[in-house]
């Protein structure tokens, strides 16, 4: 398009800045972009560098100095590239000297997350895709897609490159009507026309981001798309032929401003308490204001059928078509401790999901549901702490309620840290149906992604309501109808039951001791208790540095909590315990070795491991799951139910005998006569337990497998 040497021919020039300024006016006057704005920008002419500096700097784009052909780099290196010069700030030092560093933002977030282009592909396959399959262009002239956190632009440069495709192949179908909107290139090659490629960019891609310098990163992404493939003879062509420059100005496209406060934000405040700075950092952005081609479509027509509609849900049915009919993207993931305190204030007022220790991501959701029209689909990459995560809440409520969730997909290895797993989630902003079924995707590696190993389950979507906390947990249609039946009828744990901590003590504390005295307690740690087993490693505390007196009766069940199962016992001793333990008296009513034995069964392990245990790094049950596990009240009037009752309390007795010898048999052969003997009390638990709750063959065979 441009003479390749254009700009290192400048190096060699006086005057460098003079020259390159007059080379990006005669580039706007050619262009029309809005990259080079100079009727806004007083500045820039004005400007004096001094030639040594800008010599530098030109010779560096160019070999040898240079490694890199940037005419010719793909858009998503390049996009790598902005998203890197994004994260950085110029800072003038003291000594006034020019220092790139890091953006507070970006060091408090660990550094630039740059979104793969594989991850790209597939949110825009699964939602401009699915949006505009089997349309015709002009139908597809009425569909708009946003990026309301755009970065550099790498997800609408492809939802761009989506459309120039599909485009580009419903012309090839018929080429003499289509002729005016493709040109050919070589035998049997075509490309649209410029003129083409602008009205699709203009029509269909929005952007908005907090950062001016991401919004003229992603405007000129977009033209540089533009641009793609033509040469200095095909542009002044298709010039003479529309009699219009070359590139669009993308202004009401791509936007500068804080997608999620509105100038609501200074609603009942104090203005004098902003001054300008502060207004510029918080950039409020309204939303219907910056883009009222999308929401206030056929407004006089909504007036006229106020009117005459008696109903109000009949307006606003009306209504839900202004929106985009897509939104994607990945927002930036910051902790609302890193949220200045009035912006907090305000999204909790604002979004129904900034609840708790909300995360930015969250309200970025929440908004960008909002943003679509009706049937509008919607898709991110967000962190997968949304699946279970308690501060995500509130937002998997809301997601629940308002939206047709199509898939949910989880995978390892995305960003950097190969530890952090993602999830892709896309849905429909429609009221959710009960048929409605999500398709959830597992893949362990991105490498796995790539070869389509995957596990995969089709979920009712309506099941994740009655979970806990609205969690999406990977299960299968069977465990969740097994998981509803154990449930319905029963009691949750935590309402029978008095649950605590231990003591906040470490392994070195001054005041354990390895010998006892008249007022010292023993004191257990999490690597003391096993299933039906405590084994007492002769630590002591002296009772004066014993805090949670309550937890010192006799009778309790102890629970480790690192690890991935259930690991109960039974203290009849009154062992001080620590933090990683867990302290539990069941009510005077329930036997606690009933209990016991429900707790170590392989239903109640079962239950605890479908619903709560996520594989990390360093797994650990949690109390506040503990008190939601159903159980089954015995009801004594009845002789069978109390005749389990009494056999499993026995049962469990015999299996706290056999641990203990299993435990502290020095011969190989009573080690294995004990550890049948536990096997076999297992199995005859297990099964008095799938009694109570009435499983079938079927259901125990499930359970069993698991197991």
């Amino acid at each position: 398009v441009e003479d390749y040497r254009n700009l290192y021919k400048l190096a060699e020039k006086k005057e460098i800045y003079k020259n390159l300024f007059n080379i990006f006016r005669i580039a706007d006057d050619r262009y029309n972009s809005g990259i080079f704005n100079f009727q806004k920008d007083k500045i820039s002419p004005n400007i004096n560098i001094d030639d040594k500096v800008l010599k530098s700097i030109l010779l560096h784009l160019y070999y040898p100095e240079s490694p890199y052909e940037f005419s010719v780099l793909p858009a998503d290196i390049l996009g790598n590239i902005y998203e890197q010069f994004l994260g950085k700030t110029i800072r003038l030092t003291p000594s006034h000297q020019a220092k790139v560093e890091e953006k507070p933002e970006v060091r408090k977030a660990g550094g630039v997350y740059y979104t793969p282009k594989y991850i790209v592909d597939y949110i825009v396959k699964n939602t401009v895709g699915e949006k505009i399959k089997g349309k015709t262009p002009r139908q597809i002239s009425k569909i708009t897609i946003c990026d309301p956190a755009c970065g550099s632009g790498s997800f609408l440069i492809q939802a761009y490159q989506y459309l120039l495709n599909y485009h580009l192949g419903f012309y090839q179908k018929d080429i003499k009507k289509y002729k005016d909107k493709i040109i050919q290139i070589s035998e049997n090659s075509y490309q649209l026309t410029t003129q083409e490629k602008k009205r699709i960019l203009l029509n269909n891609v929005y952007g908005v981001d907090i950062d001016p310098q991401a919004v003229e990163v992603t405007k000129l992404s977009l033209l540089l798309k533009v641009l793609e493939g033509e040469n200095r003879e095909t542009l002044q062509s298709q010039l003479k032929l529309f009699h219009e420059r070359a590139l669009p100005n993308l202004s009401n496209n791509i936007k500068c401003g804080n997608s999620l406060i509105g100038t609501d934000y200074y609603d009942n405040v104090d203005m004098s308490l902003f001054g300008s700075e502060e207004m510029r950092k918080i950039n409020a952005f309204d939303w219907e204001k910056e883009f009222p081609q999308i929401f206030h479509r056929g407004d006089a027509k909504h007036a006229k059928k106020y009117n005459k509609n008696k109903k109000l849900s009949d307006l606003c049915d009306s209504a839900l078509n202004t929106g985009f009919d897509v939104v994607i993207g990945n927002p930036p993931y910051v902790s609302s401790k890193e949220v200045p305190k009035f912006e907090k204030l305000f999204f909790r007022k604002r979004y129904e999901t900034a609840i708790s220790q909300f995360d930015l991501y969250t309200i970025f959701i929440e908004k960008g549901i909002r943003l679509l029209c009706k049937d509008g689909l919607f898709s991110y990459i967000i962190p997968d702490a949304i699946l279970d995560r308690s501060s995500a809440y509130s937002l998997r409520k809301f997601i629940l309620t308002n939206s047709k969730i199509n898939t949910l997909v989880h995978i390892k290895g995305v960003f950097e840290d190969p530890s952090v797993a993602s999830v892709i989630i896309v849905l429909k902003n429609n009221q959710p149906t009960g048929e409605n079924e999500i398709s959830f995707y597992k893949y362990k590696t991105p490498d796995d992604f790539f070869n389509q190993k995957y596990k995969y389950e089709n979920i009712k979507q309506k099941r994740y309501k009655s979970i806990k906390n609205y969690s999406f947990v990977f299960l299968s249609n069977e465990d969740f109808e097994i998981i509803e039946k154990i449930r319905r009828g029963k009691v949750l744990f935590g309402n029978i039951s008095f649950m605590g901590r231990g003591e906040e003590l470490g392994k070195s504390s001054s005041v354990i001791s390895s010998s006892r005295n008249r007022s010292s307690f023993g004191i257990l740690y999490g690597e003391d208790i096993q299933r039906y087993l405590i084994s007492f490693n002769q630590r002591y505390i002296d009772s004066q540095f014993v805090k949670k007196n309550m937890l010192l009766y006799a009778r309790k069940i102890v629970v480790r909590q690192i690890g991935d199962d259930i690991n109960a016992s039974f203290d009849e001793v009154g062992f001080v315990t620590i933090q990683s333990i867990y302290t539990i008296i069941p009510n005077k009513d329930c036997n606690i070795k009933y209990i016991l034995g429900l707790l170590n069964s392989s239903l109640m392990n079962y239950v605890y491991t479908k619903l709560y245990r996520s594989k990390k790094l360093f797994p650990r049950i949690l109390l506040e799951n503990l008190r939601d596990l159903p159980i089954h009240i015995i009801d004594f009037l009845n002789s069978s139910e109390k005749q389990i009752h009494n056999t499993l309390v026995s049962l469990v007795d015999q299996m706290l005998s056999a641990k203990k010898q299993y435990h502290s048999a020095k011969i190989e052969r009573d080690k294995k006569l004990y550890k049948q003997k536990i096997d076999i009390l297992d199995r005859k638990i297990d099964g008095l337990v799938y009694k109570l709750y009435d499983l079938t063959d079927e259901e125990i065979k499930i359970v069993e497998e698991f197991s």
